[in-house]
C-alpha cells in the first residue's frame, strides 16, 4: 500500500479534498468556507500556497497539509517576523499509523516550496497527533486564552457527552458508572447522562442531581484540561461542600445567556450591525478607519499578527458572519468585534475578532456579544482573549500555539513564550 502513496503539491481537487477534512474531522463545513480558509486568505496567496498531498492512484485524497507565510509585528522593533505556519495537517482514518504524516513533512514538494521564515508555526490541540510529533521535534508552546460562555447548559453538556461517549477512557466508564442513578438537572432542563451514554435510562429510581452554572464551567474547564478520574472525583466533591452540586436545589437557576451586568459606558455608544445577509460586509464599514483603530490598539502587545487592510476586509467576508460590532466615544472609533456561527447548522457564535481602547470599551463589547448570542439562538459562544471576560466565561484550556525553538533570538523567543499576543479566532484557523 506504501508503494502507491505519493505526495505531490500545486492545485488540487476541493471536492476530494474535502472528503478528506469531513473523514477526519466530521462536518468540517461547506466549500464556500474551504474557498474563504485556503483560497482567499492574504497570509496564503497563490504566490505562498503550499500544498503536501497523499494520493492513492490520484484517485482518493488520504493525507494533507497546508502552509502559509504569517507576519508578525512586534510594535517595539521595525522589523517584521515571519512564520512558515503549518495548517490542518489531516490523515484520512484508514490511512493513520501508516507514517502518511511524516512522509508529508519529509516531502522534496512540501521541504522544496518552503521560504525564508524566523518560525515555524502551528495551533493545534494538546490531543492531537500534530502536537506530540512537534514536541518530539523540540518545538515549543504555548496554551491560548480559551473561553467559552454557555448559553444553553443542557445543550453543551449533550455535545460534551457524546464526545466522551465516542472516546472510550476512564473518564467516559467513570460518567457512565455515577450517572447510572441519577439525572442531572441543570438551569434550563434535565439530562439523562447515562442514557445517552448508550445505557438504558428507563429502569428504577433516579436521583436528581442540581448542577450550578459555576459548576459546569469549573467541571468543564477541568475535562478541558485532560484531569484523570481520581482528580475528578475530588473536583466534584469541592463543588458538593460549596453547594453548587446538590440534591435539592436552594436557589433558583437562571440559565447563563439571562445574566447581564450595569456598565458604566463613559460617554460610550454601541452599534451592532447585522451582515448576515449581505453580499459583501465589508462595504458595511470604513475598512480604513478600522485599520487605524487595529494601528492604534495593537500597540498595546508585544506581538500580534498583521492586521492589514486586506487582512481586514477577508476577516469580513468569513462566510457564516452574523454581526459586527463597533463602539464610539466622541464619534471616534474606540472598539471592534466581528462574530460568526462556527459553521452551518452548528449553535455555536465565535467572536473572530476583538480590539478596543480601555477596558470599559471591551466591557461593552463583550455584553453585546452575549446579547447577539441569545438572540440569534445560540448554544454557547467561543472566544479567544488576552483579558478575562469573566467568571461567567470557563477557560477552555484546549489550544496551544507551537514554534520551532530556534533560540537564536533569545528575547524574540521570551516574548513568544511570556509576552502579551493579539491572538484572535480569526488568527487559529
Amino acid at each position: 500500500m506504501e508503494e502507491e502513496i505519493t505526495v505531490k503539491s500545486g492545485d488540487i481537487d476541493d471536492h476530494k479534498l474535502m472528503e478528506l477534512i469531513n473523514a477526519v474531522w466530521g462536518s468540517w463545513g461547506g466549500l464556500n468556507f474551504l474557498e474563504w480558509v485556503y483560497h482567499e486568505n492574504p497570509v496564503t496567496k497563490e504566490e505562498d500556497n503550499f500544498f503536501a498531498i497523499t494520493e492513492e492512484n490520484g484517485e482518493k485524497i488520504v493525507g494533507f497539509r497546508r502552509g502559509g507565510i504569517k507576519k508578525i509585528i512586534d510594535i517595539r522593533d521595525p522589523k517584521t517576523i515571519t512564520a512558515l505556519e503549518y495548517k490542518h495537517g489531516s490523515v484520512h482514518p484508514d490511512y493513520q499509523g501508516m507514517g502518511i504524516y511524516s512522509k508529508i513533512s519529509k516531502s522534496k514538494p512540501w521541504l522544496s516550496k518552503k521560504k525564508e521564515h524566523d518560525f515555524k508555526l502551528s495551533f493545534v490541540r494538546k490531543t492531537n497527533i500534530p502536537f506530540k510529533m512537534h514536541q518530539k521535534e523540540g518545538w515549543a508552546f504555548r496554551v491560548l486564552p480559551l473561553y467559552l460562555y454557555i448559553i444553553s447548559p443542557k445543550k453543551v453538556v449533550e455535545e460534551y457527552i457524546r464526545f466522551f461517549k465516542e472516546k472510550e477512557g476512564p473518564i467516559s466508564s467513570f460518567i457512565r458508572v455515577i450517572s447510572k442513578r441519577m439525572d442531572l438537572v441543570l438551569s434550563d432542563g434535565t439530562v439523562d447522562i447515562y442514557k445517552m451514554m448508550g445505557g438504558d435510562g428507563s429502569d428504577g429510581f433516579k436521583v436528581p442531581i442540581h448542577v450550578s452554572d459555576k459548576a459546569l464551567n469549573e467541571i468543564i474547564e477541568y475535562l478541558a484540561e485532560g484531569g484523570d478520574v481520581k482528580e475528578l472525583s475530588k473536583e466534584l466533591s469541592k463543588l458538593t461542600f460549596k453547594g453548587e452540586i446538590n440534591f435539592i436545589s436552594r436557589k433558583k437557576l437562571e440559565p447563563s445567556g439571562k445574566k447581564s451586568s450595569t456598565i458604566d459606558k463613559g460617554g460610550r455608544t454601541v452599534v451592532t450591525i447585522d451582515i448576515s445577509e449581505k453580499e459583501n460586509p465589508a462595504d458595511s464599514v470604513d475598512v480604513e478607519e478600522l485599520g487605524e483603530l487595529y494601528s492604534c490598539c495593537l500597540k498595546k502587545y508585544d506581538l500580534s499578527f498583521r492586521r492589514d487592510l486586506e487582512d481586514i476586509i477577508h476577516l469580513l467576508n468569513y462566510p457564516y458572519n452574523t454581526d459586527i460590532i463597533m463602539v464610539r466615544k466622541d464619534q471616534k472609533l474606540v472598539g471592534f468585534s466581528c462574530v460568526g456561527y462556527a459553521k452551518e447548522g452548528k449553535k455555536e457564535l465565535w467572536v473572530l475578532d476583538l480590539v478596543y481602547d480601555d477596558e470599559k470599551t471591551f466591557d461593552m463589547i463583550i455584553e453585546e456579544i452575549k446579547k447577539i448570542g441569545v438572540s440569534r439562538g445560540m448554544n454557547s459562544i467561543r472566544l479567544y482573549s488576552e483579558k478575562n471576560p469573566g467568571e461567567e466565561w470557563a477557560h477552555v484550556p484546549i489550544t496551544t500555539m507551537m514554534w520551532d525553538d530556534r533560540n537564536e533570538d533569545k528575547e524574540l523567543e521570551r516574548k513568544f513564550k511570556e509576552g502579551t499576543w493579539k491572538i484572535s479566532q480569526y488568527d487559529v484557523f
